[in-house]
């Protein structure tokens, strides 16, 4: 439950995508440090527990701020243009 982080619950239907271009829109946004919350939420939460399993003695919560702040400060944004670049070129 996302309430033991102190998150919010938010409906299914607000992660819910558009067209192509839309879901992009949202994921340059989310990981520019703005979007939707409930999709920059479940992203993070998501990626949180990527960061546990692969860090050693590192709390879910710890692991969401981790999350959070490389979607906050553009290094998440690198990296997902970086593999744009690599996939599309």
């Amino acid at each position: 439950h996302p309430q033991i982080l102190g998150l919010r619950t938010f409906a299914l239907s607000t992660l819910h995508g558009g067209t192509p271009g839309q879901r992009a829109r949202d994921v340059f946004a989310m990981f520019s440090g703005k979007g939707r919350p409930a999709l920059r939420q479940a992203v993070a939460l998501n990626a949180a527990f990527g960061i546990q399993i692969g860090k050693d003695r590192c709390s879910l919560r710890d692991a969401y701020k981790l999350a959070t702040v490389a979607m906050d400060n553009g290094s998440a944004l690198r990296v997902i243009k970086k593999l744009r670049e690599i996939t599309n070129g």
